[in-house]
């Protein structure tokens, strides 16, 4: 599911600062270069949404906040705020699959 997958990318990428050169040199260069351009494409994708769908989807997917919780942050009901943020998971998905063309 590619919002679930946002989200252990982004879990990552929070966490690659901490990453030593050990942990680098387990994977092979070729598996770390596709790795690498995964999370480029993936990075791409997220910043070419609306800023405000990019909001939802880290305070839904990342944070692993309830739309009711975070429904007035964005000035919506909890059920406006589940609508926005189903629209843009189904936007991540359409730009993610755009950059791999």
């Amino acid at each position: 599911h590619l919002v679930d997958d946002f989200a252990v990318f982004a879990a990552q990428a929070a966490r690659s600062s901490e990453l030593s050169d050990d942990d680098t040199l387990d994977l092979g260069a070729d598996v770390l270069a596709m790795h690498e351009a995964e999370q480029t494409m993936a990075m791409q994708a997220f910043r070419s949404l609306p800023e405000r769908w990019q909001a939802v989807l880290w305070h839904t997917t990342v944070e692993e906040e309830s739309p009711s919780e975070i429904a007035p942050l964005f000035g919506l009901t909890a059920n406006a705020t589940a609508v926005l943020a189903s629209r843009a998971r189904e936007g991540l998905k359409q730009a993610y699959l755009q950059a791999h063309v």
